[in-house]
Parts: structure tokens; sequence; C-alpha cells
């Protein structure tokens, strides 16, 4: 087959050993170029270019790292970033980042997959994750199913943060206001990240997926400052 051959995104898929989906992916970072008009609803990619990236993974120069690279730089570059930065200095507070590092990024996921079974409990724990998951956004998930190999990451982070709500120790807030606030604030991100994981696989799936496991949450230009804000309740207490 010649470099400039055309090749349909299943084909594309075996080459670089990676699903359809992730295909998706890669051309939506821009790390593949769709070619050709749309006929019959299909587009294809150059054959060079999926050889390209497949000798790029092949000298270790994973393309999954290319992708998740793209997604962090095109994450940063957003206004709502730079945004959420001047309102962090107004209010005291600051945000940890999402892990970067592929490393990191599995740990994250493995600790999530562990606390589906034997959830946080501690205050500084539940406090940590809550921060986590209010951070959490579409580019995120899409970086963590591309160095995890996990179509369905979300699932993962979905189940854990039921789970925790689901095992909040209820009988100890009496005694233990400042855990009761931790437990107030992760209910808080749960919600918030339902709705970032509703779009998710809405746009992965279709919206009777999405539907069948969140209820679709109406975008609020304010969420992320209405985060912020409690943030700073519960590290100023």
């Amino acid at each position: 087959m010649g470099t400039d051959e055309l090749l349909t995104y299943d084909e594309a898929a075996a080459i670089l050993q990676v699903s359809v989906r992730t295909v998706n992916v890669l051309i939506h970072s821009g790390n593949l170029t769709p070619v050709g008009t749309r006929f019959g609803g299909y587009r294809k990619v150059l054959h060079r270019d999926v050889i390209a990236l497949a000798e790029a993974r092949r000298n270790c120069n994973s393309p999954m790292k290319v992708l998740a690279t793209a997604l962090r730089s095109e994450a940063k570059a957003s206004s709502l970033e730079k945004r959420l930065t001047a309102i962090e200095s107004l209010l005291g507070v600051h945000v940890p980042a999402l892990p970067k590092a592929e490393p990191e990024i599995v740990e994250l996921y493995a600790r999530a997959r562990l606390g589906i079974e034997d959830p946080p409990h501690l205050e500084a724990d539940v406090t940590q994750w809550a921060m986590i998951l209010a951070a959490m956004n579409e580019e995120f998930l899409e970086t963590v199913v591309a160095v995890t190999s996990d179509e369905e990451a979300w699932r993962v982070f979905a189940n854990f943060a039921r789970a925790v709500s689901g095992s909040k120790p209820i009988e100890s807030f009496y005694s233990d206001k400042r855990l009761e606030a931790a437990y107030g604030y992760f209910e808080y991100a749960r919600r918030c990240l339902e709705g970032v994981l509703f779009l998710h696989v809405q746009r992965t799936y279709d919206t009777k997926t999405a539907t069948t496991y969140f209820r679709p949450v109406a975008d609020n230009p304010h969420e992320h400052i209405i985060r912020l804000v409690i943030l700073a309740g519960i590290t100023r207490t």
C-alpha cells in the first residue's frame, strides 16, 4: 500500500492497535487529519500519517502521550483557566491541578478503582477527592482514556463517587462537623462531576445512554466560581 493511500478509521485503528473511538480522539486533537469529502457520512486518513504515529509509538514516543499533551495544552490555553487563576488569587485559595504526567494519571485512576470497594472516610481524604472530582473536565477524561486504554474510564469515577457518597458515616457528623463539611463538599463535587460525565457520555455514545446513567445538568457559567467559594470556606475552617 502506498503512503498516499487512504485508510478507513477501522484500518487506522488496526494499525495503531487502538479503538476506532481513540482514532476519533486523535483526529479531534489534531494528531491525525481526516481527508476527502464526506461520502455516505465517512472520511478517511492518510496511510503515511497513520504509519508515522505507529512508528512513533514503537520508538516509545507514544501517540497517546502526544494526545495527552495536546489535550492538556488546549485546557491550559482556555480563557476559563485564566479567569479561575485570578479568582483563586482573590479568594486566597489554591485548587490543586489535576495530574498531568502519565504515571500520576494512572495512579489516580487506580486509586478510584480501589476506592469503589474501599471508599475513603477520613476528612482529609474526602476533601482531597472532592477537590479532584470538582476539577475534572472532559479534556481530562479523554486523557485518562488515552493513557489507560479504558474506553469507559468514566464509569470508574462515577462508581467511585457514588461509593463514597453511599458510605458516608452520618452517625459521626454530630461530633465531627469538619467531616460533615467535607462530605457536603464531596456531594457538591459529585454533582458537578456527573454533569461533566453526562456530556462526556452523550458525546461519546448518545443522549439515551447518558440519561440512563446521569441526569442532564444545565450549564452554569458560574459553576467554577461557586466551587472556589465553597473551597475557600473549607480551607479556612
